[in-house]
């Protein structure tokens, strides 16, 4: 991948959103990917002239091989034309990497005598997969053009056009929020605000009621809740189904 890049200064807008310096297994392939990444922020071609020059410069020449080093890296690759996929590769081999390792450390964490609760541990075991998690979701499109975005965006636009009564993201449920909203779509941020004790609680319960029993919708509800216990919120949503008063329920 990194010979792509030498061969093409145009191959980093394919790679530049991918993948990062943290993402090289090897020392050497760090310092030459961030080397190039200050190149191109300095709008300065990319070669193994100005590469070698710029690790000459900061002393760091001899720690990646030298010049031979880098003509091999360019001898070596055919084509820039893969680049991406070479990006990928880097990428996902990083990512098992840090899985090994956030499980060594969970490991440990478990046989030694830290006096961690077997709570505390899910938790930071939770944390450490998760936040890896995140790194592998982030920069997996990278930026689009105006141009590649336009005609996809026009058609949607006519098809909105010709059925203007249509839902056009997933229904909540709600006649009036729907006709508003024209629906769920993904990517939103919806937020509800309201002083406590207004129902915000209930009604993003009763919206995910809704979603997961429309048959229409395939797909899985997922509720978290930072202030209500789960039997709390199942509580809620048996009574909300079944339309039995929660008060009736709570006291039997």
């Amino acid at each position: 991948m990194l010979g792509g890049l030498l061969l093409d200064t145009q191959a980093w807008d394919q790679v530049g959103d991918t993948i990062s310096a943290e993402d090289f297994y090897r020392p050497d392939h760090r310092l030459i990917f961030d080397t190039i990444a200050e190149l191109v922020a300095e709008s300065r071609a990319i070669d193994v002239v100005t590469v070698s020059e710029r690790l000459e410069r900061k002393g760091k020449l001899a720690e990646i091989g030298g010049l031979a080093y880098l003509s091999t890296l360019v001898r070596d690759t055919p084509t820039a034309a893969n680049v991406r996929a070479y990006a990928q590769i880097v990428r996902e081999r990083s990512l098992l990497r840090s899985l090994i390792s956030a499980g060594s450390a969970i490991v440990s964490s478990v046989y030694s005598d830290e006096g961690l609760s077997a709570r505390e541990l899910v938790n930071l075991a939770e944390q450490r997969v998760f936040e890896i998690a995140e790194r592998g979701a982030g920069r997996t499109e990278g930026a689009r053009s105006v141009r590649s975005m336009l005609p996809a965006l026009i058609d949607q636009i006519d098809e909105w056009h010709g059925n203007p009564d249509s839902m056009r993201g997933t229904p909540s449920g709600f006649t009036d929020f729907d006709r508003l909203t024209g629906g769920m779509r993904g990517g939103d941020l919806i937020i509800v605000a309201g002083r406590p004790g207004m129902g915000k609680t209930t009604f993003a319960i009763n919206i995910g009621e809704n979603v997961a029993l429309d048959h229409k919708v395939r797909g899985t509800v997922l509720i978290f809740s930072m202030e209500m216990p789960t039997e709390q919120l199942m509580t809620r949503m048996l009574s909300s189904v079944g339309g039995v008063p929660l008060q009736d329920i709570r006291s039997g």
